[in-house]
Protein backbone atom coordinates (compact mmCIF):
# COMPACT_ATOMS: atom_id res chain seq x y z
CA UNK A 1 0.00 0.00 0.00
CA UNK A 2 1.14 3.34 -0.72
CA UNK A 3 3.15 5.32 2.60
CA UNK A 4 0.14 7.70 2.83
CA UNK A 5 -1.86 5.32 4.04
CA UNK A 6 0.39 3.36 6.18
CA UNK A 7 -0.39 4.83 9.22
CA UNK A 8 -3.38 2.80 9.67
CA UNK A 9 -1.47 -0.34 8.76
CA UNK A 10 0.96 0.55 11.12
CA UNK A 11 -1.24 0.86 14.20
CA UNK A 12 -3.09 -2.36 13.13
CA UNK A 13 0.17 -4.51 12.93
CA UNK A 14 1.72 -2.64 16.80
CA UNK A 15 -1.55 -5.41 17.61
CA UNK A 16 0.38 -8.13 17.28
CA UNK A 17 -1.43 -9.83 14.73
CA UNK A 18 -0.51 -12.41 12.53
CA UNK A 19 -2.92 -12.27 9.27
CA UNK A 20 -4.83 -9.14 8.26
CA UNK A 21 -8.43 -10.91 9.05
CA UNK A 22 -7.53 -11.84 12.98
CA UNK A 23 -11.79 -12.67 12.84
CA UNK A 24 -11.49 -15.28 10.96
CA UNK A 25 -7.96 -16.69 11.36
CA UNK A 26 -6.82 -17.14 15.22
CA UNK A 27 -3.57 -17.90 14.46
CA UNK A 28 -1.73 -18.20 10.72
CA UNK A 29 -3.45 -18.85 7.69
CA UNK A 30 -4.58 -22.72 7.26
CA UNK A 31 -7.22 -24.85 5.27
CA UNK A 32 -7.24 -24.49 1.86
CA UNK A 33 -4.72 -21.22 1.83
CA UNK A 34 -2.16 -23.10 3.53
CA UNK A 35 -2.30 -25.57 1.40
CA UNK A 36 -2.05 -22.87 -1.56
CA UNK A 37 0.87 -22.10 -0.22
CA UNK A 38 2.43 -25.20 0.31
CA UNK A 39 1.87 -26.14 -3.53
CA UNK A 40 3.98 -23.04 -4.01
CA UNK A 41 6.83 -24.06 -1.82
CA UNK A 42 7.00 -27.09 -2.58
CA UNK A 43 8.04 -26.02 -6.48
CA UNK A 44 10.65 -24.02 -5.55
CA UNK A 45 14.31 -24.69 -5.75
CA UNK A 46 16.24 -25.87 -1.86
CA UNK A 47 17.80 -22.19 -1.54
CA UNK A 48 15.20 -20.19 -3.21
CA UNK A 49 14.87 -16.14 -2.38
CA UNK A 50 11.53 -15.42 -1.30
CA UNK A 51 10.62 -12.05 -1.17
CA UNK A 52 6.62 -11.60 0.84
CA UNK A 53 5.55 -7.89 -0.73
CA UNK A 54 3.06 -6.24 1.57
CA UNK A 55 4.09 -8.87 4.20
CA UNK A 56 2.12 -6.88 7.93
CA UNK A 57 3.44 -8.94 10.48
CA UNK A 58 4.64 -11.80 8.08
CA UNK A 59 2.20 -14.08 8.03
CA UNK A 60 3.26 -15.53 4.35
CA UNK A 61 7.06 -15.23 4.91
CA UNK A 62 6.41 -17.37 9.13
CA UNK A 63 4.58 -19.86 6.61
CA UNK A 64 7.68 -20.52 4.18
CA UNK A 65 9.90 -20.08 6.67
CA UNK A 66 8.15 -23.29 8.46
CA UNK A 67 7.72 -24.96 5.59
CA UNK A 68 11.99 -24.29 4.79
CA UNK A 69 12.61 -25.58 8.45
CA UNK A 70 10.01 -28.63 8.15
CA UNK A 71 11.59 -29.92 4.62
CA UNK A 72 15.08 -29.19 5.29
CA UNK A 73 15.06 -26.50 3.06
CA UNK A 74 17.28 -23.34 3.24
CA UNK A 75 15.12 -20.25 2.03
CA UNK A 76 16.16 -16.93 1.73
CA UNK A 77 13.02 -14.63 2.62
CA UNK A 78 12.30 -10.99 2.53
CA UNK A 79 9.11 -9.37 3.76
CA UNK A 80 8.32 -6.04 2.31
CA UNK A 81 5.35 -3.13 3.76
CA UNK A 82 4.91 0.36 3.74
CA UNK A 83 4.10 -0.04 7.53
CA UNK A 84 5.97 0.46 9.99
CA UNK A 85 5.71 -3.50 11.55
CA UNK A 86 7.00 -4.96 14.64
CA UNK A 87 7.13 -8.43 14.25
CA UNK A 88 8.15 -9.81 17.65
CA UNK A 89 4.73 -7.91 19.24
CA UNK A 90 3.56 -10.60 16.40
CA UNK A 91 5.85 -13.50 18.10
CA UNK A 92 4.41 -12.95 21.61
CA UNK A 93 0.51 -13.18 20.80
CA UNK A 94 1.54 -16.51 18.71
CA UNK A 95 4.60 -17.73 20.33
CA UNK A 96 4.10 -20.81 18.41
CA UNK A 97 5.55 -18.30 15.30
CA UNK A 98 8.10 -17.16 16.68
CA UNK A 99 10.85 -19.34 16.08
CA UNK A 100 10.03 -18.87 12.63
CA UNK A 101 11.00 -15.41 12.34
CA UNK A 102 14.63 -15.54 12.94
CA UNK A 103 15.28 -16.53 8.80
CA UNK A 104 13.20 -13.73 8.04
CA UNK A 105 14.65 -10.44 6.81
CA UNK A 106 11.39 -7.49 7.41
CA UNK A 107 11.94 -4.15 5.70
CA UNK A 108 9.72 -1.48 6.61
CA UNK A 109 8.15 1.45 5.93
CA UNK A 110 9.17 1.09 2.27
CA UNK A 111 6.40 0.88 -0.12
CA UNK A 112 6.83 -1.54 -2.92
CA UNK A 113 6.38 1.76 -5.17
CA UNK A 114 9.35 2.84 -3.80
CA UNK A 115 11.13 -0.24 -2.47
CA UNK A 116 14.53 -0.83 -4.78
CA UNK A 117 16.00 -4.45 -4.80
CA UNK A 118 18.54 -5.67 -7.75
CA UNK A 119 17.15 -6.77 -11.02
CA UNK A 120 16.58 -11.13 -10.58
CA UNK A 121 16.89 -10.59 -7.05
CA UNK A 122 14.05 -13.24 -6.59
CA UNK A 123 13.05 -16.64 -7.29
CA UNK A 124 9.63 -16.46 -5.49
CA UNK A 125 7.87 -13.39 -5.12
CA UNK A 126 4.30 -13.78 -3.18
CA UNK A 127 1.31 -11.54 -1.73
CA UNK A 128 -1.92 -12.58 0.08
CA UNK A 129 -4.24 -9.71 0.12
CA UNK A 130 -1.63 -7.16 -0.29
CA UNK A 131 -0.33 -5.95 -3.58
CA UNK A 132 -3.64 -5.16 -5.02
CA UNK A 133 -3.51 -2.21 -2.78
CA UNK A 134 -0.89 -1.21 -4.60
CA UNK A 135 -0.20 1.22 -7.93
CA UNK A 136 -0.95 -1.75 -9.90
CA UNK A 137 0.99 -0.47 -12.84
CA UNK A 138 4.21 0.75 -10.20
CA UNK A 139 3.92 -2.65 -8.71
CA UNK A 140 3.33 -4.64 -11.86
CA UNK A 141 7.17 -3.24 -13.52
CA UNK A 142 8.88 -3.54 -9.84
CA UNK A 143 7.70 -7.58 -9.56
CA UNK A 144 9.03 -8.62 -12.99
CA UNK A 145 12.23 -6.64 -12.53
CA UNK A 146 12.89 -8.03 -9.24
CA UNK A 147 12.15 -11.70 -10.55
CA UNK A 148 14.50 -13.88 -11.45
CA UNK A 149 14.76 -15.50 -15.57
CA UNK A 150 12.01 -18.28 -14.80
CA UNK A 151 10.87 -16.83 -11.73
CA UNK A 152 7.40 -17.14 -10.21
CA UNK A 153 5.13 -14.91 -8.65
CA UNK A 154 1.67 -15.22 -6.97
CA UNK A 155 -0.61 -13.58 -5.24
CA UNK A 156 -4.43 -14.34 -3.30
CA UNK A 157 -6.20 -11.39 -4.02
CA UNK A 158 -9.77 -10.69 -1.88
CA UNK A 159 -12.59 -12.08 -3.62
CA UNK A 160 -14.88 -9.10 -4.64
CA UNK A 161 -17.79 -11.00 -4.37
CA UNK A 162 -17.46 -12.57 -1.06
CA UNK A 163 -19.72 -12.35 1.64
CA UNK A 164 -16.72 -10.24 3.61
CA UNK A 165 -17.12 -7.74 1.07
CA UNK A 166 -20.50 -7.01 1.93
CA UNK A 167 -20.03 -7.69 6.15
CA UNK A 168 -17.65 -4.56 5.12
CA UNK A 169 -19.86 -2.36 3.45
CA UNK A 170 -22.62 -2.61 6.76
CA UNK A 171 -19.54 -1.89 8.80
CA UNK A 172 -19.04 1.12 6.60
CA UNK A 173 -22.28 1.89 7.00
CA UNK A 174 -22.53 1.77 10.62
CA UNK A 175 -19.12 4.19 10.65
CA UNK A 176 -21.79 6.87 8.59
CA UNK A 177 -24.08 6.53 10.90
CA UNK A 178 -21.86 6.97 13.74
CA UNK A 179 -20.92 10.33 12.01
CA UNK A 180 -24.28 11.19 11.28
CA UNK A 181 -25.74 10.78 15.21
CA UNK A 182 -22.19 13.22 16.15
CA UNK A 183 -20.51 10.60 18.10
CA UNK A 184 -17.22 10.82 16.20
CA UNK A 185 -17.20 14.48 15.76
CA UNK A 186 -18.67 15.44 18.99
CA UNK A 187 -15.35 12.93 20.53
CA UNK A 188 -12.81 14.75 18.36
CA UNK A 189 -14.55 18.39 19.56
CA UNK A 190 -13.65 17.57 23.36
CA UNK A 191 -10.66 15.91 22.69
CA UNK A 192 -9.69 19.16 20.88
CA UNK A 193 -10.96 21.48 23.32
CA UNK A 194 -13.63 22.77 21.26
CA UNK A 195 -16.37 21.34 23.51
CA UNK A 196 -16.18 21.61 27.09
CA UNK A 197 -16.83 18.17 29.10
CA UNK A 198 -20.26 18.83 30.29
CA UNK A 199 -21.48 19.50 26.91
CA UNK A 200 -19.79 16.25 25.61
CA UNK A 201 -21.43 14.48 28.12
CA UNK A 202 -24.65 15.63 27.56
CA UNK A 203 -24.51 14.84 24.06
CA UNK A 204 -23.73 11.23 25.13
CA UNK A 205 -26.68 11.27 27.28
CA UNK A 206 -28.84 12.05 24.97
CA UNK A 207 -27.40 9.35 22.34
CA UNK A 208 -27.71 6.52 24.77
CA UNK A 209 -31.02 5.66 23.55
CA UNK A 210 -30.61 5.70 19.87
CA UNK A 211 -27.38 4.08 20.05
CA UNK A 212 -29.29 1.54 21.94
CA UNK A 213 -32.03 0.55 19.38
CA UNK A 214 -29.40 0.74 16.50
CA UNK A 215 -26.89 -1.51 17.75
CA UNK A 216 -29.56 -4.22 18.87
CA UNK A 217 -31.44 -3.91 15.50
CA UNK A 218 -27.99 -4.25 13.35
CA UNK A 219 -26.20 -6.59 15.96
CA UNK A 220 -23.05 -4.92 15.66
CA UNK A 221 -19.91 -5.06 17.90
CA UNK A 222 -19.18 -1.55 16.71
CA UNK A 223 -22.09 0.37 17.68
CA UNK A 224 -22.16 -1.99 21.07
CA UNK A 225 -18.72 -0.64 21.50
CA UNK A 226 -19.99 3.10 20.56
CA UNK A 227 -22.59 2.24 23.61
CA UNK A 228 -20.92 0.97 26.40
CA UNK A 229 -18.63 4.81 25.61
CA UNK A 230 -21.77 6.36 25.11
CA UNK A 231 -23.28 5.21 28.52
CA UNK A 232 -19.91 5.40 30.70
CA UNK A 233 -19.68 8.85 29.80
CA UNK A 234 -22.70 10.02 30.36
CA UNK A 235 -21.86 8.62 34.60
CA UNK A 236 -18.83 10.31 34.85
CA UNK A 237 -17.85 13.73 36.21
CA UNK A 238 -15.58 16.01 34.67
CA UNK A 239 -12.62 14.90 37.24
CA UNK A 240 -13.12 11.49 35.82
CA UNK A 241 -13.38 12.17 32.20
CA UNK A 242 -9.92 13.79 32.71
CA UNK A 243 -8.20 11.07 34.33
CA UNK A 244 -9.60 8.69 31.57
CA UNK A 245 -8.75 10.82 28.92
CA UNK A 246 -6.56 8.18 27.34
CA UNK A 247 -8.42 6.13 27.30
CA UNK A 248 -11.06 8.36 25.04
CA UNK A 249 -8.00 9.34 23.21
CA UNK A 250 -7.67 5.62 22.07
CA UNK A 251 -11.45 4.81 21.63
CA UNK A 252 -11.19 8.26 18.85
CA UNK A 253 -7.85 6.07 17.13
CA UNK A 254 -9.28 3.23 17.17
CA UNK A 255 -12.93 4.40 15.68
CA UNK A 256 -10.49 6.60 13.14
CA UNK A 257 -8.09 3.82 12.00
CA UNK A 258 -10.18 1.44 11.92
CA UNK A 259 -12.30 3.20 9.61
CA UNK A 260 -9.08 4.01 7.30
CA UNK A 261 -8.30 0.81 6.93
CA UNK A 262 -11.78 -0.16 6.06
CA UNK A 263 -11.94 2.87 3.73
CA UNK A 264 -8.43 1.29 2.31
CA UNK A 265 -10.23 -2.44 2.45
CA UNK A 266 -13.93 -1.08 0.52
CA UNK A 267 -11.86 1.04 -2.21
CA UNK A 268 -9.17 -1.77 -3.49
CA UNK A 269 -12.14 -4.26 -3.47
CA UNK A 270 -14.65 -2.19 -5.45
CA UNK A 271 -11.74 -1.66 -7.95
CA UNK A 272 -11.51 -5.17 -8.78
CA UNK A 273 -15.43 -5.86 -8.81
CA UNK A 274 -15.46 -2.94 -11.73
CA UNK A 275 -12.44 -4.32 -13.54
CA UNK A 276 -12.48 -8.38 -13.46
CA UNK A 277 -8.94 -8.05 -15.36
CA UNK A 278 -7.31 -5.76 -13.17
CA UNK A 279 -4.11 -7.85 -13.10
CA UNK A 280 -3.43 -6.72 -16.75
CA UNK A 281 -0.58 -4.59 -15.72
CA UNK A 282 1.21 -7.58 -14.40
CA UNK A 283 0.89 -8.92 -18.35
CA UNK A 284 1.98 -5.74 -19.47
CA UNK A 285 5.35 -5.94 -17.95
CA UNK A 286 6.05 -8.61 -19.50
CA UNK A 287 4.73 -11.86 -16.87
CA UNK A 288 2.97 -14.50 -18.64
CA UNK A 289 -0.08 -16.02 -16.44
CA UNK A 290 -0.08 -19.68 -15.97
CA UNK A 291 -2.99 -20.28 -13.95
CA UNK A 292 -5.85 -18.54 -12.36
CA UNK A 293 -8.58 -19.48 -9.90
CA UNK A 294 -10.94 -19.71 -6.59
CA UNK A 295 -10.00 -20.19 -3.33
CA UNK A 296 -12.90 -21.78 -1.07
CA UNK A 297 -12.12 -22.08 2.50
CA UNK A 298 -13.18 -24.78 4.23
CA UNK A 299 -15.04 -25.92 0.93
CA UNK A 300 -17.77 -23.06 1.51
CA UNK A 301 -16.33 -19.40 1.88
CA UNK A 302 -14.92 -17.74 -1.03
CA UNK A 303 -11.83 -16.89 0.19
CA UNK A 304 -10.21 -14.91 -2.59
CA UNK A 305 -8.84 -16.03 -6.15
CA UNK A 306 -5.25 -17.41 -6.66
CA UNK A 307 -2.98 -15.93 -9.62
CA UNK A 308 0.25 -17.42 -10.96
CA UNK A 309 2.51 -15.71 -13.11
CA UNK A 310 6.26 -16.58 -14.64
CA UNK A 311 8.81 -14.53 -15.83
CA UNK A 312 9.83 -16.61 -19.15
CA UNK A 313 12.60 -14.41 -20.27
Amino acid sequence: MASGRSEHWSDFWASGALTSLPQDFSGNYDGELAAFWQREFEALPPSARLLDVCTGNGALAVLAAEYSARQARSFHITGLDAARLQPRRMAESHPEAAAFLEPIRFIDQTPLESASFPAGQFDFIMSQYGIEYCDWPRAAERVARWLSSGGCFSLVAHAADSAMIERMGREEAEYDWLEQQGLMPALAQWLAAEIDATVFRQSMAALQPVLEREAKKRRSPLLANALNMAVATARMDEAAMQRREQDFRGFHQQLRLGRARLRDFLRVNRAIAADRQWYRPFLEAGLRLRDSGDILYRGRHHAGRFYRFQKDD
